[in-house]
């Protein structure tokens, strides 16, 4: 099963898109190739030594470092040229755009909300599903520096938490065993999107 796997991807080279430098996978392709350049590079180096003239020990101490030089060479050059691809993509689709464009390429819906909780918080937020686990509540934050998280802020920010209930009829927010009474839409976005304000 194994020596078939190998096989099958002994001719084969893993393709790198350049759409993000994490799709420079270690993939299967990539792994058979380095076994190859490290058993050529073994055989060769030995071959070479044992012509000379050396010890058959030294001569397999020196293959064993040819090879994993040779294999951690191999690995170099597929990560800069996975790093090169992605930065001339990343040229190509974003050298002539304005900052803000950029972002909105790169975040998409996530910008756009953060524009429009700019313009909408005069102040500092609290988000409760904020975490260190969350992208989208890290971003917003960084986004929305100097404005800060405070936990005792009047401006609720509402994004991406599945456990958040605003009843707008009732003006209350519910999360899980929390429940906030006077509170209005301040910016509407989305239906998992939006900031609200508790009256003080």
């Amino acid at each position: 099963m194994m020596l078939d796997a190998f096989l099958n991807n002994l001719f084969r080279y893993p393709p790198i898109t350049g759409v993000t430098i994490n799709c420079v996978y270690n993939t299967p392709e990539l792994r058979t190739t380095v076994l190859v350049v490290l058993a050529t590079a073994f055989v060769a180096a030995l071959v070479i030594a044992q012509a000379k003239g050396r010890p058959f020990l030294a001569a397999l101490r020196g293959a064993v470092i040819a090879a994993f030089f040779a294999g951690g060479l191999a690995y170099a050059v597929h990560a800069d040229v996975g790093w090169t691809q992605w930065i001339i993509t990343d040229h190509v689709k974003f050298s002539r755009l304005s900052t803000d464009q950029k972002l909105r390429a790169m975040e998409g819906p996530l910008y756009d909300f953060v524009l429009g909780a700019r313009k909408a918080l005069p102040g500092d937020y609290r988000m409760p599903n904020d975490g260190s686990d969350n992208y989208f509540a890290r971003r917003f934050a960084y986004f929305l520096l100097p404005l800060r998280m405070r936990a005792d802020a009047p401006y609720i920010v509402i994004l991406g938490d599945r456990e958040a209930v605003f009843d707008q009829k009732a003006r209350t927010y519910t999360r899980r065993d929390t429940v906030v009474r006077e509170v209005e839409l301040l910016y509407p976005f989305l239906a998992d999107a939006y900031i609200l304000k508790q009256r003080q």
